[in-house]
């Protein structure tokens, strides 16, 4: 008998006990059979699924249910059988069995689907998720990343190293031993929003989440770790990122916010050392991996017919001296492409170090990727319709998805239209070569295709074809957004720094830079603080930045997106800023009314940057002059001026300070504090928060100066003030509440009034230690 597939909701503690679950059927339940047996007759053993995942399996038809409520024998309670986990393998081709919480799919990045089948070439036989190769070694590393795991609540690591050095293989082996111990694991896909995030803080089960290429992902790191803060850490809650570097984005994000600064004030820091420094480990781990990947070879398409067994057992183990095996990466790249160099041709001596036309060894990713376009070439051929274009223009294609990729079809068959030889083709030919591309790297999640795989191998390939057609990048740009432009500078940086190009791809991509500065410019400057060589970036912002063609406009967009403080940049945001100040000084002097606002403005921004530098002289003189210009500014327009002149005050004040002229450095900050009194008197919601941070500095400028009973009047002021604002919003305003406790603190202390002093810091510490719960 056929019987209906049902639909319908679970409760998931409903017979949670019984290891059951009860699904109420959606709409009306079927009319029992004449008989009296039950219309869900035959669903007896059929999968029930929540979205893509397995959830249990139906056993019978609740009794007394009317027929509106099927059980469910869930699928953690059948993991324990191993019957059931044979016939799974026998039947999906898949040998190992995952446990996922239901409710996070939607947030973890989908398997592909090659991994469940036939691999439509080589290179995917290295995604770190495949563990084609058996895990070695990191035992000390891994034992730290267990304890930090074992640890109660929220908390942050940072596993960072250059490329091909096993982060990724690393996190599969410490995600698969937590999810042994019945943990929640996700791989955090790059495309979900905050609000997709929300689910995350009400996890009831201690639960990882893993955010690789984390440098590239600020937003969304800043997004997850808000996750945390709300999560409340009834349970553990844990977040692993992967990054190439720790540099200057880990720096900013740990002062982005107040729950990034807690976080990530007592996170673990790792950097990934080479996996084999001795030459003995070394054989032993090539010996792993040849034998893996000849265990794995049958699985990829073309590849079944060839003794991979036989032709692993031939092979030598590599020479001592061999560079390069040290990393993981590239040690499995070598075994991989040995062993199809050797199917290729009959095993020789020159199999394992092949020799480039010009005499010196190939390098292994160019040995892997005539493999790769090998079979790029052949699945062109055999596809129906078939996808015959010249050769370089498929190679376009494939650059073009390594750049920029697409997030839907339409940004797909975009990317395709800007290809030369794909501009004038009918939609259904584009459509053709879409689908040879998915073919080849399948997508994972709602995206049209993947790229070439793994990530150093797309970026030897991006090196070597933009070096051979330098101009098709340059028809990839205009019009595409923000985020896919900063994965193509990424992208073409990191290939660019690849040994083996040698910095003859610098030019090109500070070139790029300088041609298309109003895409591109921004886009630099943020990408410079997120990659491990940014030389070709910094010199294309320098060239930007010297070039006396470059208008105010574009000046000033740069300037825009100048993070606060940057050790990378701060020499050129100075020359940016000096540049803006003669701009807008020129202006001025033309039409005074118009441009003395932006003139401040600019001469403000540039006495932070100069201190950012260490030149306090010229930044005091920035500030001053500033100050003048407001003042005079004021005078006239004091509702539209005064804020902006207790701004420049508070910032001459701290220069002043900072070489030690105390008393002007009060002045100042008294001045400041003054104006910002009679504001927050008329407008107590835009201006007290304002007020109360220009009372601090004033503490501590009084304070410096020995007038401690003046120093305490400021401070109690200031914390007064956050006290109030506390109220209103919390989330805010605690930190800073804290803050000025901490200072009042100090005052007290000065004035030997130390019961009293310790009950601020006391009351400090306790709102402190509550946030950072």
């Amino acid at each position: 008998m056929e019987t209906a597939h049902p639909s319908g909701k679970l409760n998931p503690g409903d017979r949670e006990v019984a290891n059951r679950y009860v699904m109420a059927v959606d709409g009306h339940p079927p009319t029992p059979l004449k008989d009296g047996r039950s219309p869900w007759g035959g669903l007896s053993g059929g999968a029930l699924f929540c979205g893509d995942l397995l959830t249990g399996v139906i056993t019978a038809d609740e009794e007394y249910g009317g027929h509106s409520r099927l059980v469910v024998v869930p699928t953690y309670a059948l993991h324990q059988a191993e019957g059931f986990r044979d016939v799974l393998a026998e039947h999906t081709d898949s040998q190992t069995m995952v446990l996922a919480p239901v409710e996070f799919q939607s947030l973890t990045e989908a398997p592909s689907a090659v991994l469940l089948g036939e691999l439509p070439s080589p290179g995917w036989l290295l995604v770190a998720g495949l563990k084609v190769v058996p895990f070695r070694g990191r035992s000390e590393l891994l034992a730290e990343l267990n304890d930090w795991a074992g640890t109660d609540g929220a908390g942050v690591f940072l596993l960072h190293g250059s490329g091909g050095q096993g982060k990724t293989r690393l996190a599969h082996q410490v995600v698969d031993e937590l999810v042994d111990h019945r943990w929640a694991a996700v791989w955090l896909d790059p495309h979900r929003t905050e609000a997709e995030l929300e689910v995350l803080s009400d996890s009831a089960t201690p639960t990882v989440v893993v955010v690789d290429y984390a440098e590239t992902r600020t937003p969304q790191v800043k997004a997850m770790l808000r996750m945390c803060v709300r999560h409340g850490g009834a349970v553990p809650m844990k977040v692993l990122l992967l990054a190439r570097t720790a540099g200057e984005w880990w720096e900013r994000l740990g002062s982005s916010s107040d729950a990034a600064s807690m976080l990530l004030a007592r996170a673990g820091v790792r950097l990934l050392e080479e996996l084999e420094p001795e030459a003995k480990g070394r054989a032993v781990a090539y010996r792993e991996a040849v034998r893996g990947f000849a265990g794995a070879l049958p699985k990829v398409n073309g590849q079944a017919g060839y003794p991979w067994t036989v032709i692993a057992s031939g092979l030598p183990d590599p020479a001592p001296t061999r560079l390069g095996l040290e990393g993981a990466l590239t040690l499995h790249m070598t075994a991989l492409a040995d062993l199809l160099d050797s199917a290729a041709a009959p095993f020789q001596e020159t199999a394992t170090v092949r020799v480039a036309a010009g005499g010196a060894p190939e390098e292994v990713e160019d040995r892997l990727l005539r493999h790769e376009q090998r079979y790029w070439q052949t699945a062109a051929e055999t596809r129906t319709p078939s996808v015959v274009f010249e050769q370089s223009t498929l190679h376009d294609v494939m650059a073009a998805v390594a750049l920029l990729g697409a997030d839907s079809r339409d940004t797909a068959d975009d990317l395709l239209r800007r290809i030369e030889g794909l501009e004038d083709q009918p939609r259904d030919r584009r459509n053709s070569v879409l689908k040879w591309v998915a073919s080849l790297y399948p997508a994972l999640g709602d995206i049209p295709f993947g790229s070439i795989q793994p990530d150093r191998l797309a970026e030897r390939f991006v090196g070597r074809h933009v070096r051979q057609r330098p101009g098709m990048v340059d028809r990839l740009i205009v019009g595409i957004d923000g985020t896919r432009l900063e994965r193509l500078l990424t992208v073409y940086c990191r290939a660019a720094s690849h040994r083996v190009f040698g910095g003859v791809l610098d030019d090109g991509l500070t070139s790029l830079c300088a041609r298309h500065v109003s895409e591109l410019g921004p886009v630099a400057i943020e990408v410079a603080t997120q990659v491990e060589s940014p030389r070709p970036l910094m010199q294309a912002l320098e060239l930007i930045g010297d070039d006396n063609a470059t208008d105010l406009a574009t000046l000033m967009l740069l300037a825009d997106h100048l993070p606060l403080s940057s050790h990378r940049l701060a020499e050129w945001a100075a020359r940016i800023g000096e540049r803006l100040v003669h701009e807008h000084r020129e202006l001025a002097e033309a039409r005074p009314d118009a441009f003395l606002p932006h003139l401040a403005t600019s001469l403000n921004n540039q006495s932070n940057r100069l201190a950012n530098l260490g030149r306090r002289e010229e930044a005091l003189d920035a500030a001053t002059e500033a100050v003048n210009i407001r003042r005079s500014l004021a005078k006239a327009r004091p509702d539209a001026f005064l804020p902006n002149l207790a701004t420049s005050l508070n910032n001459q004040s701290i220069r002043l300070a900072n070489l030690g002229r105390r008393e002007e450095a009060l002045d100042a900050i008294t001045e400041a504090v003054n104006i910002r009194r009679s504001l927050a008197e008329a407008r107590p919601d835009a201006f007290l928060p304002n007020l109360a941070g220009s009372l601090n500095n004033q503490s501590n400028r009084l304070g410096e100066l020995g007038r401690r009973e003046e120093a305490l009047d400021a401070a109690t002021e200031a914390v007064n003030a956050y006290r109030d604002l506390a109220k209103a919003r919390p989330d805010a305003f605690l930190p800073n509440l804290a803050g000025s406790l901490n200072n009042q603190s100090v005052q007290l202390a000065n004035l030997g009034r130390r019961e009293e002093a310790l009950d601020a810091a006391t009351e400090a510490v306790n709102i402190r230690r509550s946030l950072a719960k």
